[in-house]
């Protein structure tokens, strides 16, 4: 449920932060706009095919952002904000 969560709110910030809507997003990306919902919501964690595709239109690569939540976990950061910096 963890791994769900990060997700979901890593999309949903990311989302937001470009002022992409949902409907847009699911668009652009193929995903259907329950899914996304789904996913941000936390109560899946979707196919990583998804994610992948999610986290591309938002421009941004799947392996780096697990690299660096996999580098905040370990020094205890936030995964969204490690160090207290704002993904960019």
């Amino acid at each position: 449920m963890v791994q769900e969560r990060f997700w979901g709110n890593l999309i949903r910030e990311l989302r937001e932060k470009y002022g992409v809507s949902q409907r847009q997003l699911a668009e652009d990306t193929g995903v259907n706009r329950s899914t996304l919902r789904s996913i941000e919501a936390g109560q899946s964690a979707g196919d990583i095919l998804i994610i992948e595709r999610l986290l591309d239109a938002l421009g941004h690569d799947l392996e780096a952002l697990d690299r660096q939540q996999t580098k905040s976990s370990e020094a205890g950061a936030s995964p969204l904000h490690p160090a207290g910096q704002v993904l960019s």
